[in-house]
């Protein structure tokens, strides 16, 4: 002969249960929004390090051309200073 719980006591576990799944779903919310937040903190700092990483970049980048132009412009010296130190010899040589 099986026994059956009398009417209340299984409305009563039966909510006890859902309260407890409840929680547990309060519980595990908490969890995950835990989780959204620290994702989102993670994802500002490694875009914050992508940005330094990228003007630094940029940085260097600009840096190396200005040091190319300099140094253009001291060869394209350098050869108006020869040509006319040749042409000077040439005249001293001439007269």
């Amino acid at each position: 002969m099986a026994m059956f719980l009398p009417t209340y006591t299984r409305v009563r576990d039966h909510h006890q249960v859902s309260e407890k799944s409840r929680m547990e779903d309060y519980v595990e919310g908490e969890e995950l929004q835990k989780l959204a937040l620290a994702n989102k903190l993670e994802k500002e700092r490694l875009d914050a390090i992508r940005r330094d990483e990228k003007l630094q970049l940029m940085d260097d980048n600009r840096r190396q051309i200005q040091e190319r132009v300099a140094l253009k412009k001291l060869q394209e010296n350098q050869e108006d200073v020869r040509g006319a130190f040749l042409c000077l010899f040439s005249l001293s040589m001439s007269l």
